[in-house]
């Protein structure tokens, strides 16, 4: 097994033994596991007593014993860096007392209300928390304190989220998902002037742009806006010409560049250029998806 450092694991009924030989192997090489929708024997209840050298978790759906995830945590606190877990019901609350201090990257999905209760609770225990994804809900979490989050540098959430979690927190970039059958044309409020830092990459992810006012109003209020995508879903026409017109004006250094994408998930990282300042990335027509 020299030279392992990721190891997936969907779909299979687990046996104790094979759970046990993989924890093996984490407590003698750094791994990255993901566990996806398996079947846990009744008897994962026995907890990892020696340190574990997990730095990317992904735990989904029917996750294995409270007990063995809060042993799991405990054993990788000092290695694990990312995390991708489901706000399952009331699980993740009673996961909410376990410090990661390394933790800096986490995904959340959450279905339920009491899921989002759930993940409030989690998130607000985690604080070096950098990069923040929040999947499968539009709505705002629960109030959460002020002083929650304080490292928060990217988010990745609805417009609802975004706007709750973005004022006083030191948020550079901003990806923001939209749903169907919402308006956006007049989302895009103050709340995200409210960083604390400059916000110098934006992505919005939307069902329609049939025109050029939320354009205007996120160069307006983000000024400092370095990188700009746009994906739109719907099959609607939408005005490449008078959003580049849109953002010439506001950006007189250099004229934007508008690129289209093939794959909507593998948008190509252009380097920045200090002489176009903002990008407009948009799919074919024929290969934009729906919610």
């Amino acid at each position: 097994m020299i030279g392992l450092k990721k190891v997936l694991i969907s779909y299979v009924n687990l046996s104790k033994t094979l759970l046990d030989a993989l924890l093996g192997m984490a407590a003698n090489m750094p791994l990255q596991i993901s566990l996806n929708r398996n079947i846990y024997p009744d008897d994962v209840i026995s907890t990892p007593h020696t340190r574990l050298q997990i730095s990317h978790l992904l735990l989904t759906l029917n996750y294995p014993s409270l007990e063995f995830c809060r042993s799991l945590f405990h054993a990788s606190a000092t290695t694990l860096t990312w995390l991708g877990i489901m706000a399952d019901r009331g699980k993740l609350m009673k996961l909410a007392d376990i410090d990661l201090p390394f933790l800096h990257d986490l995904t959340i999905s959450i279905a339920t209300e009491v899921s989002r209760t759930g993940a409030a609770a989690f998130i607000t225990a985690q604080k070096a928390i950098r990069k923040l994804n929040l999947e499968h809900t539009i709505h705002p979490l629960p109030p959460i304190p002020p002083n929650a989050l304080p490292n928060l540098r990217e988010l990745k959430a609805s417009p609802e989220q975004v706007n709750q979690l973005v004022p006083g927190r030191p948020v550079e970039a901003i990806e923001v998902m939209f749903y169907q059958h919402r308006s956006d044309q007049d989302w895009f409020g103050e709340e995200v002037t409210q960083s604390t830092a400059l916000v110098r990459m934006l992505r919005v992810h939307s069902t329609t742009i049939s025109d050029t006012r939320m354009v205007k109003r996120m160069v307006t209020i983000l000024p400092f806006l370095e990188n700009l995508w746009l994906s739109v879903f719907d099959d609607v026409s939408w005005p490449f010409r008078s959003i580049t017109k849109t953002l010439a004006a506001h950006f007189p250094s250099g004229t934007p560049q508008c690129r289209r994408s093939p794959h909507f998930t593998q948008v190509p990282q252009v380097p920045t250029l200090r002489s176009v300042p903002s990008r407009i990335i948009d799919r074919p027509q024929h290969q934009r998806h729906r919610y």
